[in-house]
């Protein structure tokens, strides 16, 4: 084979003039038998990542919300407060209408500048 030739020509059958599906037919099935397997990989690390953070320290956090203009500041803990406490404190319906948020760990005496809509915690 020439140098290059098999990214200018294509060799053997096409994957669209194969009537085959790779790994067979997709079958929808109450408890695939992957779930298990994934558990079991993941369930021991999920307890030990539980326990990392369990025993972290978890102070008192000032976190500042903006969004479309308005800005509140509410007070949480690290490693306990999510994005959704901290917005449904602020105000219960920017917390409904929330789909995605942008989180900013913000130095003490520095400002993020970004964006309207954001949560900066300090």
């Amino acid at each position: 084979m020439e140098t290059g030739k098999r990214t200018k020509e294509e060799s053997g059958e096409r994957i669209d003039k194969i009537d085959k599906k790779i790994g067979g037919d997709f079958v929808v099935t109450k408890n695939p038998a992957y779930i298990a397997h994934r558990l079991k990989i993941l369930a021991p690390l999920l307890a030990e990542q539980k326990s990392l953070i369990e025993a972290k320290e978890k102070p008192e956090i000032s976190i500042v919300i903006k969004y479309n203009g308005e800005e509140k500041k509410i007070k949480g803990n690290a490693f306990k407060t999510t994005v959704f406490n901290a917005a449904k404190k602020a105000n219960k319906k920017w917390a409904k209408n929330a789909i995605v948020s942008k989180v900013a760990y913000v130095l003490e005496g520095h400002e993020e500048k970004k964006g309207n809509n954001f949560i900066s915690i300090k």
